[in-house]
């Protein structure tokens, strides 16, 4: 877990306000403008799975297009099939908060190691419909610890636990 994943989940928690998920009208952007840019919305679609609702200026660039309004599945690379419905149905069948860490979120970015989180949201308080997104990348080379238990993208790999913060070079 990298600090300012770990500032996101301080805020939620703070926003649980005692229950086991935040509401989502107890999030405010006014609150964390500095994690702003790596956050996203992400909503459960009976349609399509999980749909972003709104992302972060960050991700665009990650993704090499504007991601909000897709379903999670367009973002996948050929050997992540399912990895982040699978992250995002994980948060919404066991109502707890999910991170983990997958190698080069797109082909092109092969350099990068992306941290993410999920975090369980709900709109009217008695059940989770959306889920709070984080997502960082850092050059591989920065990271300072062992990457092999990195995930590969592999659905069934999916890491789900909280770890310590990372160490990032300055």
């Amino acid at each position: 877990m990298v600090s300012q994943q770990q500032q996101l989940f301080d805020y939620w928690l703070a926003c649980c306000d005692g229950q086991p998920f935040a509401r989502r009208h107890s999030i405010r952007p006014s609150d964390i403008p500095q994690l702003l840019p790596y956050v996203s919305l992400i909503e459960a679609d009976q349609a399509c799975g999980f749909r972003i609702r709104l992302a972060g200026t960050q991700l665009r660039e990650v993704f090499d297009r504007e991601i909000t309004g897709l379903p999670v599945s367009e973002l996948e690379r050929m050997s992540s099939a399912g990895y982040w419905h699978r992250a995002c149905a994980c948060v919404l069948e066991t109502g707890l908060p999910a991170q983990g860490a997958i190698r080069s979120p797109r082909t092109t970015k092969d350099h990068l190691v992306q941290f993410w989180m999920r975090l369980p949201l709900s709109v009217d308080g008695t059940g989770i419909d959306q889920l709070l997104g984080f997502d960082i990348c850092i050059p591989s080379g920065e990271v300072l610890v062992d990457l092999s238990d990195c995930d590969e993208g592999q659905a069934d790999l999916l890491a789900v636990s909280y770890v310590d913060i990372i160490p990032i070079m300055e």
